[in-house]
């Protein structure tokens, strides 16, 4: 994990992540995706968000979000959130987060108070058949698996 921004006086700050309900740390194929989030405040602030990012292994962003609107907590309270991620549609593969505390999100206005990289590595394991036959996703055709799509004659 690393802390690129150091110029953030981290008002909110991030003091520890964990998977919830991997093995391993792989989740199966379209499992919802849980974890903790520590955060420590350091200074009032009237609320926060914490938000996060998917990135694969090899760098590339596949997604994120902001959670709702959190309300303040007392200067040096600390307070753990679990987070949980349904219907992500990822494909096989590892996967990494980033995450953040800040005000605002990308509707309203952004300002970080604390990010963290390259945290909460994790992998999605192949969907499975009913009868129990391992699928197979080809890296080319991208980290989302599309629902499929509704085809009908015209």
């Amino acid at each position: 994990a690393q802390r690129p921004a150091s110029d953030l006086e981290r008002d909110v700050e991030l003091v520890h992540a964990e998977l919830i309900g991997d093995s391993g740390g792989v989740f199966k194929a379209d499992a919802t995706i849980q974890f903790d989030i520590g955060v420590r405040v350091r200074s009032n602030v009237p609320g926060f968000r914490i938000s996060f990012s998917i990135s694969s292994y090899d760098g590339r962003p596949v997604g994120g979000a902001f959670s709702d609107h959190l309300p303040a907590l007392q200067t040096g309270e600390e307070a753990t959130f679990r987070f949980a991620v349904e219907n992500v549609p990822l494909a096989p593969g590892r996967y990494q987060c980033d995450l953040a505390t800040a005000s605002g999100d990308n509707l309203t206005g952004y300002r970080a108070f604390d990010i963290v990289t390259d945290v909460l590595d994790f992998e999605v394991a192949p969907p499975q058949s009913e009868d129990g036959v391992l699928g197979y996703w080809e890296p080319s055709w991208g980290v989302i698996r599309l629902p499929p799509p509704r085809v009908t004659r015209c």
